[in-house]
């Protein structure tokens, strides 16, 4: 898909989705801590789905992990909008063990109501036994866009001498009230009436809107071992500790090593060299058994068995390299931005591993051999991450990834012959963030890497001759050609001709913003030679023309030369967040581009 595809795609999608979807009446959690270690929790939802958008709101999922937590009690009243009612007991519920993890101590039940009956009312009510508090539930209360909320209550009691640490996110930290009770201390945070948060185009993602209040205890025993998250410094020692006595290599591996490196002339090559070793021998699975939620597998079990999750391989990466006299640091990764003042275990989900080196600082993703060593992912870019080393916890920062480094060129040459059909050949390269993106087409069957090729043009009635998508260190080039029947309309003498082969949308009507826009940067040039057949003259062409504005631009130059058309077509998007006052602007921006590249070439054909 090109990127002004991407752009302009989600404004249909965004305006089916203006009005209100379902209305949660009420919304309940209840924390009781039963010990030092333990709570039980009692959760209660009553919600209203009004139609079929809102048909994933009637799914429930409880996620359980052995010796950590469980379902104790739960049941349910869907009641139909034709007045069916179901009563649903815990023995109703599905149970899945299944995960695309090699190995897990987790398990879900679930329950999934069918209808075709709106409006469904249901009513779910639980409780869930924690077993290590490692941390609390989240509030939020808000389930996604186009929901309101008449009431929403959350309460921890525990003891005085737990203490409860909070970050309120989109909410008054002021609605967040703790008080003593005896020998309890009971925190609470309640709210009434939220109006549903409308979706926009464009516009920021839902969690930067919703509001949600993280909790967590100060200290924690996890499985028998204790964790200070007083601060992220105290935070990573233990996540430092976790790690100690895992880094041992086998000799046998030890000798490789250096059999490969010693002769490496640079700190890089020897990276490369090992990172290409990783790459070759083991294989990204996830064994989340016992503590392995947080703590890695031995690297001599990596080396052993070939295998091992994000943990597990950046561990190992970092023994193979520290073995080898260089640096390298397990690095935490996972939401944007790290919530300074909230250490807790909500805010990574994947580990990766700093090189710093004299000239450059390397990121590198160990679970995807795909990846160039010296690259790091587009979606690491711009994120904190927290360092961990034997001093504890160190916030830090990828740098943010250039507009100009997300590109997408194109080359595209289009035979064309007196009954308007036309021969194709499309070269595509991508870089940035489109590399991330298309990374996976390497592995595509040609029959699927060739509908998404097609759905991206303008190319009726295809018949593809040749296809291949390659990973060129951090490009991706994909190879096209096909024949298309009727690609220029024909009508009597004449032939009209798209000046570019790819389908643009017209941005969609929709209300005024009351949000911010959001906009990911990024440029797209495409060099487009229009092959003119034998027998016919040019009788109207567009003219060049050029479009700046303060979040892109849209640049069309057309020239004509030896019976060819070219057409170099340059869009550029600025990154950034404009206000939601700016909204207009922005459409009508997306609008002169439509405009522009629906254009076409007239031809007619010569007098006999």
């Amino acid at each position: 898909m090109r990127f002004l595809l991407l752009l302009t795609g989600c404004w249909l999608m965004s305006a089916l989705l203006s009005a209100q979807t379902a209305t949660v009446h009420k919304n309940i959690t209840a924390v009781e801590c039963t010990g030092p270690n333990s709570a039980t929790v009692r959760h209660e939802l009553d919600i209203t789905i009004h139609n079929q958008r809102g048909e994933k709101l009637c799914n429930w999922v409880c996620g359980c992990t052995k010796d950590v937590y469980d379902l104790k009690q739960f049941e349910a009243i869907v009641t139909e909008g034709n007045g069916k009612v179901t009563k649903v007991r815990k023995s109703d519920l599905g149970r899945s063990e299944y995960s695309k993890d090699f190995a897990t101590d987790s398990y879900f039940y679930y329950y999934s109501p069918r209808t075709s009956s709106y409006p469904m009312h249901i009513i779910y009510r639980w409780e869930e036994s924690f077993h290590s508090l490692i941390s609390f539930p989240t509030f939020s209360p808000v389930e996604g866009f186009d929901v309101a909320v008449d009431s929403a209550l959350y309460r921890i009691i525990a003891p005085s001498s737990t203490e409860i640490r909070f970050h309120a996110q989109n909410l008054d930290a002021g609605k967040v009230v703790q008080r003593e009770d005896g020998k309890n201390r009971i925190t609470e945070v309640s709210l009434s009436h939220l109006p549903a948060i409308q979706d926009y185009p464009d516009g920021l993602p839902f969690a930067d809107l919703a509001p949600v209040v993280y909790f967590a205890p100060t200290r924690c025993n996890y499985r028998g071992f204790e964790c200070n998250m007083t601060d992220w410094n105290t935070y990573g020692k233990w996540v430092y500790d976790l790690q100690q006595g895992r880094q041992t290599l086998p000799q046998e591996l030890i000798q490789k090593l250096h059999a490969l490196t010693d002769t490496c002339t640079t700190p890089k090559s020897k990276i490369g060299t090992v990172r290409k070793l990783m790459g070759e021998t083991t294989r990204y699975v996830n064994v989340s058994l016992g503590i392995g939620g947080f703590q890695s597998r031995p690297a001599a079990e990596v080396y052993k068995y070939g295998m091992g999750d994000c943990k597990a391989l950046s561990n190992y990466f970092c023994a193979m390299l520290h073995e080898l006299g260089l640096p390298a640091v397990y690095t935490l990764i996972g939401k944007k931005e790290i919530i300074r003042d909230m250490p807790n275990f909500q805010q990574f989900d994947h580990v990766i591993v700093q090189v710093p080196l004299p000239d450059d600082t390397l990121w590198v993703e160990c679970t995807n051999p795909a990846y160039p060593f010296d690259y790091c992912p587009a979606g690491h870019r711009g994120h904190d991450v927290l360092l961990v080393s034997e001093e504890g916890g160190r916030i830090g920062r990828i740098p943010e990834i250039a507009d100009q480094e997300n590109q997408e060129r194109e080359s595209l040459d289009v035979y064309i012959d007196k009954y308007g059909d036309a021969n194709l050949k499309l070269t595509r390269r991508r870089k940035g963030k489109f590399f991330d993106y298309y990374l996976g087409l390497t592995e595509q069957r040609n029959e699927d890497l060739s509908k998404m090729i097609i759905n991206s043009l303008y190319l009726p009635h295809p018949t593809v001759k040749q296809v291949k998508a390659e990973r060129q260190d951090k490009q991706i080039e994909l190879l096209f050609e096909a024949e298309s029947v009727g690609w220029a309309r024909s009508s009597g003498s004449r032939l009209f001709i798209p000046i570019t082969p790819y389908p643009i949308r017209k941005p969609e009507k929709t209300a005024a913003h009351t949000v911010d826009l959001r906009n990911t940067g990024g440029c797209e040039e495409d060099s487009i030679c229009l092959h003119l057949p034998e027998g016919y003259a040019i009788e109207s062409i567009p003219q060049s023309q050029n479009i700046e504005t303060e979040f892109g631009s849209y640049d069309l130059q057309i020239e004509v030369k030896d019976n060819c058309v070219f057409i170099i077509r340059r869009i550029r998007i600025n990154s950034g967040l404009y206000d939601a006052g700016k909204h207009a602007d922005w459409t009508n921006f997306l609008q002169q581009i439509a405009n522009l590249s629906k254009k076409q070439i007239t031809l007619k054909a010569n007098a006999d």
